[in-house]
């Protein structure tokens, strides 16, 4: 039974509608969240960046103090919560920042780099992005952002790809499942027409909606090819009607000489001869008078003569 449905054309078919629609859900999902993600990543590595080069140009013009109060005044921002800084001083102590110490792995020098890191009075490492720049007088500056964002966009992104999914699988079921029956049904008024023709009318023809789709044109070549069909039988019924009834006279005619050159015969062999071609000229007649039943039963003639058996 499964193995049957399973090789239904149209369960194939509604089945492969479904999978398309899933899977370009899924990949348009996924299209969108990873083009969400390197934006926000974008976003942030440019903000880390434009701190850098704030900073580094505040020491150039106004020396380290002026740097470091800087900083102090860029952490004291209530709209810069996921901004990350931190000073190192040449002997590699911590000079100013939101970081209780310069991170093990990372070097004086990073072009962008994603990272979990502490920052000061945090329970929990947070994922950060960051850039590390060496300074005039031995000095390292690290600039980045709190991730914060993409972390939320991920757990975003899960909840709503599930949902969506979900959604997606109710709506392309429902779609298929529209398709299928509408694919049953066409298809089966073209098996109505073929079991009409197999059980005998010919005149049965498939039912046309006159929309001009393919399976119209379909139903319009069948009706004709039927029309040709019934066309053929029906001469063919009428010339072996023909046949036979004609036929029926020159062996009835036969016979009857037959019969006569019978009543005259004196020899045996002869006499039996004559008779033997008398019973093979009642066997030809008979087998006359079958084919003209045979041809008038199939065009309807005479039903009300037929019995059940």
């Amino acid at each position: 039974m499964r193995a049957g449905f399973f090789q239904s054309t149209i369960v194939r078919l509604t089945l492969a509608l479904v999978i398309a629609q899933v899977a370009a859900l899924a990949l348009g999902l996924t299209i969108i969240h990873r083009f969400t993600q390197a934006t926000i990543i974008d976003d942030a590595r440019i903000a880390a960046e434009v701190a850098r080069d704030d900073f580094a140009e505040t020491q150039r013009q106004q020396g380290p103090e002026a740097l470091i109060q800087a900083i102090r005044d860029r952490l004291t921002r209530r709209d810069d919560r996921n901004f990350v800084v931190l000073l190192k001083a040449p002997d590699g102590t911590r000079v100013v920042g939101n970081l209780s110490q310069w991170p093990a792995t990372v070097s004086d020098h990073e072009a962008w780099r994603e990272i979990r890191l502490f920052r000061q009075d945090a329970a929990e490492a947070e994922p950060i992005g960051l850039i590390t720049t060496p300074l005039p007088g031995g000095y390292a500056l690290l600039t980045g952002e709190v991730l914060e964002a993409q972390v939320q966009l991920a757990r975003a992104s899960q909840a709503a790809f599930l949902f969506a999914l979900a959604v997606g699988i109710t709506i392309a079921g429902i779609v298929a499942a529209f398709v299928a029956w509408l694919l049953g049904r066409r298809i089966d008024v073209f098996s109505r027409a073929a079991s009409a023709i197999v059980s005998g009318r010919l005149d049965a023809r498939v039912e046309r909606d006159r929309t001009g789709d393919a399976f119209d044109r379909l139903g319009v070549s069948i009706n004709a090819m039927l029309d040709r069909i019934e066309t053929l039988v029906g001469e063919l019924r009428m010339l072996t009607d023909s046949m036979a009834h004609d036929l029926r006279s020159p062996v009835a005619r036969m016979k009857a000489k037959l019969e006569q050159a019978l009543g005259r015969a004196r020899d045996p062999e002869t006499t039996a001869a004559l008779a033997g071609a008398i019973d093979e000229a009642d066997s030809l007649h008979r087998l006359l008078d079958t084919a003209l039943e045979i041809s008038r039963a199939e065009a309807g003639i005479g039903r009300d003569q037929f019995t059940r058996f």
